[in-house]
């Protein structure tokens, strides 16, 4: 689901003020800029986004931890998918 980009900031203050770690799936690189931006300490790939090269590179670049969903992918595309983040 889409989570507007006026939300982030306020969800992801209300959960540091909790002690916890937010963080978020981007979809294109704009929002890989806009996570950044908010200091997002990881990323979530969701697993139709595996084979999104472009994006994957561009969250690698961070040098973040990924998380990345494989419920929709193949051996082969996870593969690929690693290769590609690391």
């Amino acid at each position: 689901a889409y989570t507007p980009w006026e939300w982030h900031k306020p969800l992801f203050d209300y959960a540091q003020s909790l002690g916890l770690i937010a963080f978020s799936t981007p979809f294109d690189p704009t929002s890989v800029d806009f996570l950044e931006e908010l200091g997002v300490p990881a990323y979530k790939i969701a697993s139709f986004e595996n084979a999104d090269w472009p994006l994957l590179k561009k969250v690698a670049q961070t040098g973040k931890p990924v998380i990345m969903s494989t419920g929709a992918a193949t051996l082969a595309s996870i593969d690929e998918a690693v290769r590609v983040l690391r």
